[in-house]
């Protein structure tokens, strides 16, 4: 009965570090888990993070690269205003020639029109003149004509 009571008490303390070394392990695992899912959660905050970050630096990029863009065409742009400009400016210097040039014969056919203008007015001048002659020799021979 001493061995019985021995075994028995074998048994209890078997079956107790048993149920403890469960519990141990229950409790370990429970903390490992708690750990893990902390760490997850740890991780994914991380992910987040960081897939936020690659967002920006996309938009960023892509922002820079509308800038690039924006710069390029601006750039065409004034380029194309450039050239513009010397085309208009060579246009004017063009113009102004021409201008120049028109002045000179607008110069020219007024001097000459007013050296016309001054002949046939000699001229008319001078038929009225000799009109006058002539209407004075007529007067003349008919008041001889009509004294004979």
């Amino acid at each position: 009965s001493e061995t019985r009571t021995k075994c028995e008490r074998r048994v209890r303390e078997s079956v107790s570090a048993c149920a403890g070394a469960k519990d141990s392990e229950l409790i370990v695992e429970k903390e490992a888990r708690k750990k893990a899912e902390i760490l997850v959660t740890d991780l994914q905050g991380q992910l987040d993070e960081s897939q936020r970050t690659l967002w920006e630096l996309n938009d960023s990029q892509v922002q820079k690269r509308n800038d690039d863009e924006a710069s390029d065409d601006r750039t065409n742009e004034l380029f194309t205003l450039k050239n513009q400009v010397k085309d208009m400016e060579l246009k004017c210097t063009e113009l102004k020639e021409e201008n120049k040039k028109l002045q000179e014969s607008i110069k020219t056919v007024t001097n000459e029109s007013h050296l016309v203008n001054g002949r046939l007015t000699d001229k008319c001048n001078r038929s009225d003149q000799r009109i006058k002659e002539l209407e004075k020799l007529c007067m003349e021979h008919q008041v001889l004509a009509e004294r004979r």
